[in-house]
């Protein structure tokens, strides 16, 4: 495996190699009458004889712009902008090097017509401003009725992971703004989950779609950032009077649906107003004309949901701007599992396969108010308030069997357990920003607290039978009682030293408070109540950890070249007192932590970018406390209060390029190293019984490699979109005292395809391989691995008469599980009325009823396959009303 990654760390040395371009056009453009730079001009590269586009950008803010190694020919230069005549010139590249310059080009007002000259301009999908990729829609065919969705699908670079997260270039997008405000606002920097918002709009609403890093909270974007934020931009037409959508459906084996949606967007308010109910597996509305083209979101077992929520945003005055969401949701699953587990010891192993009902329902009531002023221009103040309620009522029934090696019984059993319980949350964040005179320089302030209280009743009863014929009976009542306060500051200071140089000094300080109180009572038969007190499970639990950081970093921004080197003092004390057995524990830990940045600009589309960080993760209130879990009296899980904060190291290599004909590409080389990392150690004995407890260890490691690639061919319409990733890592654990290093090997390969042929048809496949290999040390001679296949190939039909036709077929295979099967959903509706309000819709779900949930995981200790009732065949009829649509203006 290390070879195969060596050979791809070199060739992915090479490719960047050539990136240095032998040749290039370059220079500066001026207004001609005040002297200034224009930035954003247009700089284009055509054939001289057929006029066909071979390069193009943007000057910078400083007019500065440069073309790298174009091909080898003649070329009209032309450099154009909004308001002023063109400048055209006429030069050619004989050879593999040659550099032209053109420095102080002036511009003229009063510009001739671009349509006077014979060319062939080809409108660009994508526009580059700044630190943000600009997406014209317009060029992307999408069906009448479409959703955001849909049209997001098809956007070169834009794919979605297993869990229906949605990645650009390799990197999550967990945000999403409408008009750059955050819908359904949900923290002091953050939107609502994108996928709830992608699939309430209608594609016909959208104008562009941005895309650019997300910015911290005093709101500059970390050229380092992880994370993509997407900015959906209205059409104008569509921000008068109010639109959306209302469906209802009726199906058979009792399926219903019902969902709806209000949208009113103005300039300076946006308020949504959305509720859906349905027992048909899904959290989201079922009016969408489109298929999702893929196995996301198919959720386990026999699902029923009731949600409504409304999202006020608007301009108080001109200086104050106010949030408002609350939302309700009610859910009721049953799920039947099946799961078949090897536990890994050494030389041996056993196995633990059961059966399991259970019953999961909730009730959720959340809302959120945010407040943010800015009396004058070097003043901003954001005050935020977030709370939720939860019930929830659980209760589930297992049927196990424990076996050894030769398949003989250790033990069986029942349990059931049922657990009732109510958490509160409430939060409150607040925010100053102050910019003084001087350019550049500002001060940030946070202060943040949050309260969570949560209580209940779990009762767990088992009847174990072990090898020896002994009945072990286990009948419990536990009364957990859980508080935890967060109290956090920061404090930031940027001070610009030159044109190039800014100094940033910064503190944070997290306080921590987590008490859990419980009680817990074994049945009393004589007295049939849970009344004998159990004090081996009883325990007044409490942890106060007190994190601080002084950090100073310098950042060098000269527009091709940024880098940041930062240092920060870190202290970590944890004080963990068990009132119960009258124990204290205290770790005091102090480190440094260094990190780094290089972000070198090849040109306006392509850059190279090196990242170094130390990142410190504390131990969680749940690791700490005495006893995590006996629910299941086979693995009981106990907690460590002398846990140390993880230290992990981090590097990053990757290039980035998009293209002028849409194509873009992404390369990482990603490697952590961590020591103090949490690992679990496993006692096992003789009768499959299992206690594990969080323990510190050196030496975790991990190594990713990724590709990513997405293009739209404008000519034929087709989108495609690939991911390649291979990488390694390993876990530590201890089962019985003795070491075990478990080694995993990842291979996945993604593509998905999109095409749009003259509003007739439309195709969407999607293509998901992904090998997962693993090695025990406490069995060298044992290789385990499984291949898991997911393909999936939507057809939509659009026939006269607004007839719709589809047929969606998802085919799944698993050969850690041995299991394969084919999921095929077919429909066919009508669009009806002059704007095409209504549509009606029949539904046929899992044809051929194969509908299948099968999962294969490995884990420090042991191999797991688990599969899961599913939603079975229905029949559906349903009727969808689109209202305010508007046309296209001119």
């Amino acid at each position: 495996m290390i070879r195969p990654l060596a050979t791809i760390t070199i060739l992915f040395c090479c490719c960047c190699s050539v990136l240095f371009a032998q040749r290039k056009i370059s220079g500066t453009v001026y207004d001609k009458a005040t002297r200034q730079p224009l930035a954003g001009a247009s700089i284009l590269l055509f054939t001289k004889e057929t006029s066909i586009l071979k390069a193009q950008t943007l000057s910078d803010e400083k007019g500065h712009f440069e073309l790298l190694n174009p091909p080898v020919g003649n070329y009209k230069f032309i450099i154009s902008f909004l308001g002023y005549e063109a400048n055209i010139d006429e030069i050619t590249f004989y050879q593999k090097k040659g550099v032209f310059i053109f420095n102080n080009v002036q511009l003229a007002r009063n510009s001739i017509k671009l349509s006077s000259i014979d060319i062939k301009v080809s409108k660009p999908l994508f526009a580059i401003r700044k630190d943000t990729i600009e997406f014209d829609v317009s060029q992307i065919k999408t069906v009448e009725n479409a959703s955001l969705k849909n049209l997001m699908q098809k956007i070169p670079g834009l794919t979605i992971g297993g869990d229906g997260t949605y990645y650009f270039q390799g990197k999550p997008i967990r945000d999403l703004y409408i008009d750059g405000r955050a819908a359904f606002r949900q923290t002091a920097n953050g939107s609502a989950d994108p996928r709830k918002i992608a699939e309430i709009f209608l594609a016909n609403m959208v104008e562009k779609i941005q895309v650019a890093d997300k910015k911290s909270l005093d709101g500059i974007s970390d050229p380092g950032s992880s994370e993509k934020v997407l900015n959906i931009i209205i059409k104008k037409e569509m921000k008068k009077g109010i639109n959306g959508t209302v469906t209802a459906g009726l199906g058979t084996n009792r399926r219903v649906t019902g969902s709806g949606n209000v949208n009113m967007l103005r300039d300076n308010k946006q308020i949504y107003l959305m509720g859906n109910a349905n027992n048909i597996n899904t959290n989201t509305s079922f009016a969408a004309s489109d298929e999702s083209q893929n196995l996301i979101g198919r959720l386990p077992g026999i699902n029923k949901n009731i949600n409504g929520s409304t999202s006020i945003g608007m301009d108080i005055s001109k200086k104050t701007k106010m949030n408002f969401n609350f939302s309700r949701e009610q859910s009721r699953a049953v799920t039947d599992d099946a799961t078949e587990r090897e536990n890994i010891l050494q030389d041996s192993s056993f196995r633990y396969n059961n059966r399991t009902r259970k019953t999961a329902e909730s009730i959720t009531t959340s809302g959120a108010f945010f407040l943010d002023a800015q009396p004058d221009i070097q003043n901003k103040i954001s005050i935020g308030v977030f709370s939720s309620l939860m019930d929830r009522d659980d209760h589930s029934f297992n049927n196990y069997r424990t076996s050894g090696k030769n398949n003989d019984l250790i033990n069986s059993g029942a349990t059931l357990n049922t657990e009732k319980s109510t958490t509160r949350k409430l939060a409150i964040t607040s925010q100053y920003t102050h910019a003084f005179l001087k350019q550049g320089r500002s001060l940030v302030a946070t202060v943040n607290y949050e309260v969570t209280n949560q209580d209940g009743t779990q009762v767990n009863h088992t009847l174990n039978n072990n090898f020896q014929k002994r009945a072990d009976t286990i009948n419990q009542q536990i009364q957990p009682v859980e508080k935890k306060q967060l109290l956090s500051a920061s404090l930031s200071f940027t001070e610009p030293i030159n044109k190039y140089l800014t100094l940033n000094a910064a503190y944070k300080m997290q306080n921590a408070v987590g008490e859990n109180n419980q009680r817990t009572y074994d049945f009393d038969y004589s007295a049939k109540a849970y009344r004998r007190f159990n004090d081996s499970l009883t325990y007044h639990f409490k942890n106060t950890m007190l994190t601080q950081s002084w950090k100073i970093s310098l950042q060098y921004n000269q527009g091709k070249i940024q880098s940041m080197l930062g240092l920060a003092l870190n202290t970590n004390n944890s004080d963990s007192r068990n009132y119960t057995t009258s124990k204290y524990f205290r770790q005091p830990v102090q480190y440094f932590s260094p990190n780094f940045l290089l972000l070198y600009r090849i040109n306006h589309y392509k850059s190279l970018q090196l990242n170094y960080s130390n990142e410190t993760t504390p131990p969680t209130i749940t690791q700490l406390m005495p006893v995590n879990s006996v629910s299941n009296p086979l693995y009981i899980e106990l907690g460590n209060p002398d846990l140390k904060p993880s230290v992990t190291n981090r590097a990053s290599l990757e290039y980035s390029s998009l293209d002028i004909k849409g194509l873009n590409f992404t390369a990482r080389l990603d490697a952590a190293l961590s020591d103090n990392a949490v690992a679990m150690a496993i006692q096992s004995d003789k009768s499959g019984k299992q206690v594990s407890i969080p323990v510190n260890v050196d030496g975790l490691y991990s190594f990713t490699h990724t590709i990513t690639m997405g293009t739209r061919l404008k000519k034929s319409g087709i989108t495609l979109n690939y991911q390649f990733l291979a990488g390694t890592h390993n876990d530590i654990s201890y089962v019985n005292s003795t070491k075990n290093t478990s080694t995993i090997y990842d291979l996945g390969q993604y593509l998905a395809a999109s095409i749009m042929y003259k509003n007739l048809l439309e195709i969407g496949a999607v293509s998901l391989i992904k090998y997962t290999g693993t090695r025990y040390s406490l069995q060298q001679n044992i290789y385990r691995d499984f291949l898991q296949y997911t393909f999936s190939l939507n057809i939509n039909s659009y026939l006269p008469w607004n007839i719709n036709v589809g047929v969606s077929n998802n085919y799944y295979s698993n050969t850690g599980a041995q299991q394969h099967f084919l999921l095929t959903n077919g429909w066919i509706s009508k669009t009806m009325l002059p704007k095409k309000n209504l549509s009606a819709k029949l539904y046929l779900y899992d044809i051929f009823k194969e509908n299948k949930n099968i999962t294969t995981s490995f884990a420090e200790t042991y191999i797991e396959t688990s599969t899961s009732n599913m939603l079975s065949q229905y029949l559906m009829f349903s009727l969808t009303y689109y209202f305010g649509k508007k046309a296209a203006s001119k």
